[in-house]
């Protein structure tokens, strides 16, 4: 009886993993199949491809304004923005204002920085977020 109880168990595993397999090769190919098309019809919005270099700036000025480098993240904050006016990326020059805006106060100069908030403001109710 030992010997048939243990076939069986293993009759009765194999079963069972064949069965979680068989069903989860379903499951994931439906998910994969059904999200597939959904992607398709609906792309999400891709920046500009000039603004990839613009992204490295922007990169580069957040990471001089966490190092406190003032003067080097207004460098690299006007140099991003001026890229997405060109590009006419509005949600990256809102971004670019801002950081800029907060920089240029961080320099004591807080007129030039209300400018940019102000900027950055009106943009992003235009967009409306």
């Amino acid at each position: 009886e030992k010997k048939t109880t243990g076939g069986g168990s293993r009759a009765t595993s194999s079963a069972t993993s064949a069965a979680t397999s068989s069903t989860t090769s379903a499951a994931t190919s439906a998910a994969t199949s059904s999200a597939t098309p959904a992607a398709q019809t609906h792309p999400q919005p891709q920046p500009p491809p000039q603004l990839s270099a613009n992204a490295e700036v922007f990169k580069e000025g957040l990471a001089a304004y966490q190092a406190g480098q003032w003067r080097l993240a207004k460098e690299k904050f006007e140099e991003a923005r001026e890229g997405a006016r060109q590009a006419d990326y509005r949600g990256r020059i809102v971004e670019t204002n801002r950081m800029l805006g907060h920089t240029l106060q961080n320099l004591g100069m807080t007129q030039q920085a209300l400018v940019c908030l102000e900027e950055a403001l009106q943009i992003s109710e235009e967009m409306g977020d």
